[in-house]
């Protein structure tokens, strides 16, 4: 939703839209931990195209985590 909401300001006003650095450091890098987002967004690329790749690393971490759980369902120790 921030990716879509970021790519719009960006094609409606582009020049009244820029990413805030701090100390050297894009935000929003910080945020999503890599700048790939914010220069493909730089780009003009489409959010969907930014995180087409990200559910297969989602799911990579999701297995890799299982290994640190304390409890074989996580959710139901809540």
């Amino acid at each position: 939703m921030g990716l879509v909401m970021l790519y719009s300001c960006r094609k409606l006003y582009p020049e009244e839209t820029s990413f805030v650095s701090m100390g050297g450091n894009y935000f929003l890098d910080l945020l999503l931990g890599d700048d790939q987002p914010r220069l493909m967004l730089e780009k003009g690329v489409h959010p969907g195209e930014i995180t087409r790749d990200w559910a297969g690393e989602r799911a990579r971490f999701a297995e890799m985590k299982k290994e640190f759980f304390l409890y074989d369902n996580p959710e139901e120790a809540i």
